[in-house]
């Protein structure tokens, strides 16, 4: 394809494909309070309210699974000082890339909160060459190498991960503290 731009490209070609799947798990489980509804009369003294109001959820609150395929190919064609592309080599220009993102949320108890990301980008390598035309590769090499490459999720190139954990602390369930709160949280990231 002619493009009128410039006097010495002879031809541009840029394909572009991209592909997603997303996976979202949010059960409604609220977990369970096994003394709550307790009839003890121990466990309705204000002493003990520690014990009657814990808490737990076995099961996170949401669970999330994220993939992107970007695949961009480029061909570039210039004339040489005759106007015909004898001995001028087409430029290739290809990035396959593979993303993924992961995050999980759970409220272990209702004071324990944790929640984890991470981001994984990855390049697909391609052997050298062209599947059509010039610097002709077979399409079985093409899709070994480019098969391969995907059954190992890709070449990683970024990674970052972040946890934090919140921990409110029932302090507030003695009595004699009931005006108090307090939390403690703990964050790290790694690149």
């Amino acid at each position: 394809m002619n493009t009128g731009i410039g006097n010495n490209l002879e031809s541009y070609r840029a394909e572009t494909y991209t592909g997603g799947l997303n996976y979202t798990y949010n059960p409604n489980f609220k977990g369970f309070s096994p003394f709550s509804k307790s009839k003890s009369k121990i466990l309705k003294s204000k002493y003990l309210k520690l014990i009657k109001d814990f808490n737990l959820n076995p099961i996170p609150n949401s669970i999330m699974m994220q993939g992107q395929l970007n695949r961009r190919y480029v061909r570039t064609q210039l004339y040489n000082a005759e106007l015909n592309t004898n001995g001028v080599t087409p430029n290739y220009e290809k990035s396959f890339t593979f993303n993924r993102n992961y995050a999980v949320s759970w409220n272990i108890t209702k004071g324990i909160r944790v929640n984890y990301t991470s981001a994984v980008n990855t390049i697909i390598d391609e052997p050298l060459g062209n599947r059509r035309g010039d610097n002709f590769i077979s399409q079985e090499e093409y899709q070994d190498s480019v098969y391969k490459n995907l059954a190992n999720f890709g070449r990683i190139k970024n990674y970052n991960q972040s946890w934090n954990a919140n921990y409110k602390i029932p302090i507030n369930k003695i009595p004699l503290l009931n005006w108090v709160n307090s939390d403690i949280g703990y964050n790290t990231n790694y690149t």
